[in-house]
């Protein structure tokens, strides 16, 4: 039963963590804080 509890916790936690990240992406996307591109290029910028 403990282990189901924090099984749940770390879920809804995981959860907020995602909605909480979600929330940011829109807000730079409405303020044009983005690129765009191919996947190539970004692959290209995760290796700087």
């Amino acid at each position: 039963m403990l282990v189901e509890i924090i099984k749940n916790r770390l879920q809804e936690k995981k959860r907020a963590d995602l909605i909480k990240e979600v929330k940011q992406a829109e807000k730079e996307y409405q303020e044009g804080k983005f690129k765009s591109g191919s996947v190539a290029n970004f692959m290209a910028e995760l290796d700087l």
